[in-house]
């Protein structure tokens, strides 16, 4: 009886390894997961208190501050809580912005920027953070961020909060918007998974979103769909002003190749498909990976394919997806860094 039992557990455990193998395994990310599929762009912090801490180094020698500590103060001042109690640093801090669907035609679109906060338990979380009141019965908090400026007179009234936010729980997280986004914060926490980041994604940029310290995404395609009636309008003017100043053969070689540019721009955005970026600062040096993608069968997508007759040693950049998308990798030192930092604030460094 004993030794039937051991060979049911052998053949279920062989089964299960077998499976496992022959079938790709997607690992469930739970932040992409509470990211909607239809973002313009998404920034992404992975391990808060590390990869600040990482970023502190290699500006060590620009501000006597490290950006951590900056960082730290603000959302203490946000919450209430100095010691951030309910929040998880080490967990994943995102900021996301969408445009609302059904849109007025002709009218300006109606953007949505929030943030998703990891939290250890989102009920801890609120009873720690004071700045927080309770929930409504849409399960929606008022965040009152107060002044930072303290009032001198003891005898005089509390000043108003000098900035409100709504808060509500969305996953394991704490998702934070605009107080005047009430209605599409409460459907936008309902709708959690249904229509993710996670399922739009290749599986290289998911892979870059969970493992880089910092990921940054930008969807060409859908801030074209957005954005393009008013870019059109914008360009059009451009080219009548330029149309109408006058000048010798200067300003026509301005106007031509502003009409290059404008062109460029048009095409990038029609025919691109997202840009991302990786981040990975270390003590000494600043990685970043590039990557820039074309909608299939355009004309962006043929430039990005590889010319056979170069070299294929170059292992900073690559061709992905079958030729649609390239990536670039690059790096900055810190002695660089510090030097065009100082340029722009000579005081930074000193």
């Amino acid at each position: 009886m004993k030794t039937g039992k051991a060979k049911n557990v052998l053949v279920c455990l062989f089964t299960a390894v077998f499976i496992s193998l022959c079938v790709p395994a997607v690992a469930a990310d739970a932040v992409l997961d509470a990211v909607p599929s239809d973002i313009l762009f998404c920034a992404r912090l992975n391990n808060f208190d590390y990869t600040l801490g990482q970023i502190d180094s290699f500006l060590s020698g620009v501000s006597p501050m490290g950006l951590s500590m900056i960082v730290r103060m603000r959302l203490a001042h946000m919450l209430g809580d100095p010691m951030l109690q309910g929040v998880d640093t080490a967990g994943s801090f995102v900021i996301f912005g969408r445009a609302e669907p059904e849109q007025t035609p002709g009218a300006e679109p109606d953007l949505f920027i929030a943030a998703l906060l990891p939290v250890k338990n989102y009920d801890e979380f609120l009873e720690t953070s004071p700045n927080i009141g309770s929930a409504g019965a849409d399960g929606i908090s008022l965040i009152e961020v107060p002044s930072m400026f303290p009032v001198m007179d003891p005898n005089a009234p509390p000043p108003p909060p000098a900035a409100t936010l709504l808060c509500t729980k969305a996953g394991n997280f704490a998702l934070i918007g605009p107080e005047n986004k009430r209605a599409q914060i409460a459907a936008f926490a309902k709708s959690i998974g249904q229509s993710s980041l996670a399922k739009k994604i290749d599986a290289d940029q998911a892979k870059q979103s969970s493992e880089m310290p910092i990921w940054l995404y930008a969807d060409i395609d859908q801030v074209n769909k957005t954005f393009g009636e008013q870019i059109e309008k914008a360009f059009a003017n451009i080219d009548k002003k330029m149309a109408t100043m006058q000048g010798g053969p200067q300003m026509q070689n301005l106007d031509e190749l502003m009409k290059v540019y404008l062109d460029i721009i048009k095409s990038f955005l029609q025919q691109g498909k997202f840009v991302s970026f990786t981040l990975k600062p270390e003590p000494a040096i600043l990685r970043i990976k590039e990557t820039l993608a074309a909608k299939p069968d355009t004309e962006l997508a043929a430039l990005l394919q590889a010319d056979a007759s170069l070299p294929k040693e170059n292992k900073l950049v690559a061709q992905l997806q079958g030729g649609s998308a390239v990536t670039a990798a690059f790096k900055v030192g810190r002695q660089d860094a510090e030097k065009s930092i100082s340029n722009f604030y000579p005081t930074a460094a000193s």
